[in-house]
């Protein structure tokens, strides 16, 4: 394969995840058959062994389909910002624990608002 196509064979093994749970062993072994280098083939057997035949997580926990919120999205948007809030780039070990110290204090107060149904984030709409 060329560097672009193994770059999209890569994305796809990627997607899987965007998938319904029943498609996704079938669509992997799909891209499985594509495999033709002793490197895709390792890669392969990576995904098989890590994500596809995982001793602890099945394939229903692998998929995200029809989940409008994904856990990533919001771990990465509150990383952001706290790194903001506590000093971006140059945060120090000093910086960083009054800002989580303030963060938990908020804790309570939004389980509360949540608890009563209302929500401060909005979800992007389906098309």
């Amino acid at each position: 394969m060329e560097k672009a196509s193994i770059h999209t064979y890569a994305r796809n093994m990627m997607a899987l995840q965007f998938l319904p749970a029943a498609n996704i062993e079938p669509a992997f072994q799909l891209l499985a058959l594509r495999a033709n280098s002793e490197q895709l083939s390792r890669f392969v057997h990576y995904i098989e062994e890590q994500w596809i035949n995982h001793a602890i997580f099945d394939i229903d926990s692998l998929s995200v389909y029809g989940v409008s919120v994904r856990t990533n999205n919001d771990t990465e948007g509150w990383h952001q910002f706290l790194n903001r809030k506590a000093g971006g780039q140059e945060l120090t070990f000093y910086r960083l624990v009054p800002a989580l110290c303030a963060e938990a204090e908020n804790v309570q107060y939004e389980l509360w608002y949540l608890r009563e149904g209302h929500s401060n984030r909005s979800e992007a709409s389906e098309p």
